[in-house]
C-alpha cells in the first residue's frame, strides 16, 4: 500500500508511550518537509494568479453588490432582521450569515483600500488554498497517497466542477465545500491523539468558520463527518466524541440557527416562486452528478451567451466532459482496492452523496421512491430544492480515493533495487508501461478538467468597473427629496441587467439612504404587494396613460419613479422605456422632476430601412418622476369611510380609473376589521395560471373550475392570506363594479397589524 510522507511526524506515528519528546529526524526528512511546504505554497500562488486572470479589472455579479460597494454598511443592516429601505421594507434573506467569514474578508478589504475586484479575486483563491489545503491534511492523516498524488488529489477538490461554476457567481455557497475537510481533520485520528473534546471543539470551530448564509449548504458537511464516527470503533471513546462533537455543532450553528427560524417564521414563502424541483433534479442523473455538473443553473443560456460560461462549459464542451469523467472514474477504481485506507467510510461517502445530490431525479432510470421525494421537493423539502449542494459528500471521498490510484500507480513505476530484493518484487515491464500512461492519462484529465478556468471563464459576463456615478446622484436625491415617499424603480425586470454591466443587486440597495421599491423576479415582500406592483407594470406595458395610476401609486406611498433608461431591455425583457414614458405623461398627477448621467445616443445604421420599431429614443441614463400627494406612512380614517374591495389588491387600480374609490381608504375583504358599510366586487382575483420565471405576459387566461392545469408548480399565483377570497372560476363582468351599501358603523380605523390602507402598505399573512 501506497503512504504519503510528511513534515507532520504527529500524522503519521504515534506519540511514545512513556511520553518522551520524539527524537530529532534526520536533515533529509527535514529537507522533504521543506520541499512539501514549498510546493503547497507554489500551488496556492498558481490560485492567486489563476483567480486574478479572470477579467481583471472588472467587478463581477457575486452574491452580494452590497459586499462589493460597501461591506461594512451592509453589515451593519445585517444586524437586524428588519430593513425599512429595500423593496417596501423586506426581511432580509440570510444577509446575518455573512457576518463571518466572507463579510470581514471583504470589509478588511475595503479598510485596506484595496480595489473592488482585487479584494473578489483574493476571496476566489482564498476558497481554492483552503479546499486545496484542507484535502492535503486529511489525506495525510488517513495515510493515503503520496507527497505528489495527495497534491493533484487536492487541485482536484480545488477545481472541482462546482467549484468552476460557482465561484464566480454565488461564492459565498462554496465557504462549505472549502471547509469540509477541515471539519473531518480533527475527527481523523482523534483516538490516536487522545482528547474526544478537543477534536470536538477543533472540528465545531470549522463548522463556525463554515457561516450561515446557506442553511442547507452548510448542513453539506456534516453527513461525512457524521458517517466517519458511526464507522468508529464502538466504546467510551466514541460514545465521548459524538457527544461532543454534537454539542460542538450545534454551539457554531447557534448564531445563524436562531435568526434563520425567525426568518422561515415570518418571511413571505418566496421559495414557491423560484426554481422548482423540475429545474434543480433535471441534470443529477449518475454521470453528472460523479462527474460535478449538477448544478441546474450551469445549463442555462440566453442568445447573448451562457448565464454561467465556466458551468456551461463543463455540461457542453467536450474538453472538460471527458476530463470529468476520466477523473471520476479513476476515483471509483481508487474506491475499488481493498488497500485503500478507510475503504467502508469513503464508498458509505460516495453512496451518501450521491443519493443525496440524484435525490428526486426522474429519467427512465431513477432511484427508489424518486417520484414522492420529487414531489416533496416542491412541498416540505423545499430548502432541500437545490440538491447540488451536496456535492462535497461525494467529492471528497472520490478524490481522496484518485489520491490512493495514483499513490499505487507510482509505486509500480519504482524500481526495487538491492542484493535483498526478491524478483517477483521487480515491477514487470508492462506494468510499469501501463501505470506510466494511466498516470499521463489521469494528468491530462485533470488539465482537461479545468480548461475553463484557465480559458478565464471564471467570472461571469458583464462586469463592471464601478457602479455608475449618476447612481450615486440619484440615491442622495432621493434621500433628500423623498421625504416620507418611497421611489419605484421602473420598469420592472426579473434581474438587474444594465448596459454598464450586471451587478446581481439594484445600485441603490447598496447607495440609498431612503426608501424604495422594484419588482424583481424574487421580490421578498408578501404576495399582496407583489400583485399590486404587477398591476403597475401591465398598466405601464401598454404604453396608455390613465387617470387612476397616479392615485393608485400615492395610496402605496410611491412619491418618486425613477425610470431606468440604462436598462438593458433585450437582456431582461423589461417594458421599453418610450412606452413607459409615455404612460406617465399621459397620467394626470405624475410629473417629470429631474435626470441624471449621460443621454443615450441612437444610432440609425445608413443602411436600415427599420431600427428596433423606432422604440429606441434619445434620453438621460436615468429620469425622475414625481408623483402628487402620496399617502403619509401612518394616518387614521373614520372606519365608516373604507371601502372594503373583493379582490386582489391589483383590484383597486380600475376602481381608481373609474372613480369610485377616490380619496377614500380600502381594504381588502377578508382583512381583520374589514368593515360592510361600502363593499366593491371586482373581478381582478380569477383562477389563472402563473409562471414565475416570467414578468411579462406571465398569466393565462381566466380558468373555469374545470379547466385542465398545465404547469408542474406547487402554486400556480402568488396565494394570498387565508382570510381573504379564494379565487373565483371564471373573471366577473367587465366595467365599473357596483358598490354595495350595508349597514353604518361609527369606529376610527388606523394602520395597526392586519389593516391598511392602501394596496402598498406592508400586511402579514395568515399561514
Amino acid at each position: 500500500m501506497a503512504t504519503v510522507v510528511t513534515g507532520r511526524s504527529a500524522d503519521l506515528a504515534p506519540a511514545h508511550e512513556d511520553g518522551a519528546r520524539a527524537p530529532r529526524r534526520p536533515l533529509g526528512e527535514r529537507a522533504l518537509e521543506l520541499l512539501v511546504r514549498a510546493h503547497l505554497a507554489v500551488v496556492c500562488a498558481g490560485f492567486l494568479v489563476l483567480a486574478l486572470l479572470q477579467s481583471p479589472g472588472k467587478i463581477i455579479g457575486d452574491t452580494k453588490l452590497d459586499l462589493a460597494v460597501d461591506p461594512l454598511a451592509f453589515l451593519g443592516r445585517a444586524l437586524t432582521l428588519w430593513e425599512p429601505e429595500g423593496a417596501a421594507g423586506q426581511l432580509q434573506n440570510q444577509a446575518y450569515g455573512y457576518f463571518f467569514p466572507m463579510g470581514p474578508f471583504f470589509a478588511l478589504g475595503q479598510l485596506a483600500g484595496l480595489p473592488v475586484w482585487v479584494t473578489q479575486r483574493l476571496w476566489f483563491a482564498l476558497l481554492m488554498s483552503v479546499a486545496f489545503l484542507g484535502v492535503v491534511v486529511l489525506a495525510r492523516r488517513l495515510r493515503i497517497g503520496t507527497p505528489s498524488t495527495v497534491l493533484v488529489a487536492g487541485i482536484a477538490y480545488a477545481l472541482a466542477p462546482r467549484m468552476l461554476t460557482a465561484i464566480g457567481t454565488t461564492s459565498a455557497e462554496l465557504i462549505p465545500m472549502a471547509l469540509a475537510p477541515w471539519v473531518l481533520v480533527p475527527l481523523v485520528g482523534a483516538e490516536r491523539h487522545g482528547s474526544a473534546r478537543r477534536a470536538a471543539a477543533l472540528s465545531g470551530v470549522a463548522v463556525f468558520c463554515v457561516g450561515g448564509v446557506n442553511a442547507v449548504a452548510t448542513a453539506a458537511v456534516l453527513p461525512l463527518a457524521a458517517l466517519w464516527l458511526v464507522t468508529r470503533p464502538g466504546g467510551p471513546f466514541r460514545r465521548r466524541l459524538v457527544l461532543w462533537w454534537g454539542l460542538a455543532v450545534g454551539l457554531a450553528a447557534a448564531w445563524w440557527a436562531g435568526p434563520l427560524v425567525l426568518l422561515g417564521q415570518y418571511s413571505p414563502p418566496f421559495l414557491f416562486y423560484i426554481e422548482n424541483a423540475e429545474a434543480t433534479t433535471g441534470p443529477t442523473d449518475v454521470l453528472s452528478v460523479l462527474r460535478g455538473a449538477s448544478h441546474w443553473v450551469a445549463t442555462m443560456a440566453s442568445p447573448s451567451g451562457p448565464a454561467w460560461p465556466a458551468g456551461w462549459s463543463l455540461v457542453h464542451d467536450v474538453v472538460p466532459v471527458v476530463g470529468t469523467v476520466v477523473l471520476a472514474a479513476a476515483g471509483l477504481v481508487g474506491l475499488c482496492r481493498r488497500d485503500l485506507p478507510e475503504r467502508t467510510w469513503l464508498v458509505l461517502g460516495v453512496l451518501a452523496g450521491v443519493g443525496l445530490v440524484s435525490l428526486g431525479h426522474l429519467a427512465s432510470v431513477e432511484g427508489m421512491w424518486a417520484g414522492p421525494l420529487h414531489d416533496a421537493l416542491d412541498g416540505p423539502l423545499a430548502p432541500l430544492r437545490n440538491v447540488h449542494k451536496f456535492d462535497p459528500v461525494l467529492r471528497l471521498p472520490l478524490v481522496l480515493a484518485l489520491a490512493h490510484l495514483g499513490g499505487v500507480l507510482l509505486e509500480a513505476l519504482r524500481e526495487r533495487r538491492g542484493a535483498h530484493a526478491a524478483p517477483e518484487r521487480r515491477p514487470r515491464p508492462l506494468v510499469r508501461a501501463a501505470s506510466r500512461v494511466v498516470l499521463v492519462l489521469l494528468a491530462a484529465a485533470l488539465v482537461a478538467s479545468v480548461t475553463p478556468a484557465l480559458a478565464g471563464r471564471l467570472a461571469p459576463p458583464r462586469g463592471f468597473e464601478d457602479v455608475p456615478d449618476y447612481w450615486q446622484e440619484t440615491a442622495d436625491f432621493l434621500a433628500s427629496d423623498s421625504v416620507e415617499g418611497r421611489a419605484l424603480l421602473l420598469p420592472g425586470a426579473n434581474f438587474p441587467v444594465y448596459e454598464w454591466g450586471t451587478p446581481t443587486d439594484e445600485p441603490l440597495q447598496p447607495l440609498a439612504d431612503s426608501p424604495w421599491d422594484v419588482r424583481n423576479a424574487i421580490p421578498l415582500t408578501p404576495e399582496g404587494h407583489i400583485r399590486m406592483l404587477d398591476a403597475i407594470e401591465e398598466r405601464l406595458e401598454r404604453g396608455q396613460g390613465s387617470a387612476g395610476l397616479a392615485r393608485y401609486l400615492a395610496r402605496a406611498g410611491i412619491s418618486h419613479l425613477v425610470l431606468r433608461n440604462d436598462l438593458d431591455n433585450g437582456a431582461t425583457g423589461a417594458t421599453r422605456s418610450v412606452l413607459v414614458r409615455e404612460a406617465l405623461r399621459e397620467s394626470p398627477g405624475i410629473t417629470p422632476l429631474t435626470t441624471f448621467g449621460p443621454t443615450t445616443v441612437v444610432e440609425v445604421p445608413e443602411d436600415a430601412t427599420v431600427f428596433d420599431a423606432g422604440l429606441d429614443e434619445p434620453d438621460a441614463a436615468i429620469e425622475i418622476w414625481t408623483v402628487d400627494d402620496p399617502a403619509p406612512r401612518a394616518w387614521t380614517a373614520p372606519l365608516s369611510s373604507v371601502v372594503t374591495v373583493h379582490g386582489g389588491p391589483e383590484g383597486v387600480l380600475p376602481l381608481e380609473d373609474h372613480g369610485v374609490v377616490t380619496d377614500r381608504p380600502t381594504m381588502m375583504a377578508g382583512s381583520p376589521g374589514a368593515p360592510l358599510e361600502t363593499v366593491m366586487v371586482t373581478d381582478a382575483l380569477v383562477r389563472r395560471e402563473r409562471t414565475f420565471g416570467r414578468m411579462a405576459d406571465a398569466e393565462s387566461g381566466a380558468l373555469a373550475a374545470d379547466d385542465p392545469l398545465r404547469l408542474d408548480a406547487p402554486v400556480r399565483d402568488y396565494v394570498l392570506p387565508r382570510t381573504w377570497p379564494r379565487p373565483r372560476a371564471s373573471s366577473a363582468t367587465s366595467g365599473a363594479p357596483r358598490p354595495r351599501r350595508a349597514r353604518r358603523r361609527t369606529r376610527t380605523a388606523s394602520t395597526a397589524p392586519g389593516w391598511t390602507p392602501s394596496p402598498g402598505r406592508r400586511w402579514t399573512p395568515t399561514r
